[in-house]
């Protein structure tokens, strides 16, 4: 449904400023792609909503919003084909952009 095949886990974003905590709420109530529950290798995998999102202005991938998580409303998963953290060069903390893409 995404167009690619997601790399095993997620990159888990923390939002500290108010101002990007709400535009997080706003895009979560905008129209999603949704990918029901399902099962794999005797796994079972929640309900997501998934937006497409360009991160880093490098990789085209997407915001995951499982049905039930243990995170709370200040993180935001991303998933893309490849590792987010290994292209982007990322370490604990550093700042990440993340666009919506709507259009596509």
């Amino acid at each position: 449904k995404l167009g690619f095949r997601p790399y095993p886990g997620t990159l888990n974003l923390r939002i500290v400023d108010r101002e990007d905590l709400k535009t997080v709420f706003t895009i979560r109530g905008l129209p999603a792609l949704r990918i029901d529950a399902f099962k794999r290798e005797g796994r079972i995998y929640g309900a997501v909503s998934c937006y497409r999102a360009l991160i880093g202005d490098a990789i085209e991938g997407a915001i995951v919003v499982p049905e039930r998580t243990h995170y709370g409303p200040d993180i935001v998963e991303l998933i893309a084909p490849e590792s987010i953290r290994e292209k982007l060069g990322l370490k604990d903390g550093d700042k990440v952009s993340v666009e919506v893409r709507v259009d596509v």
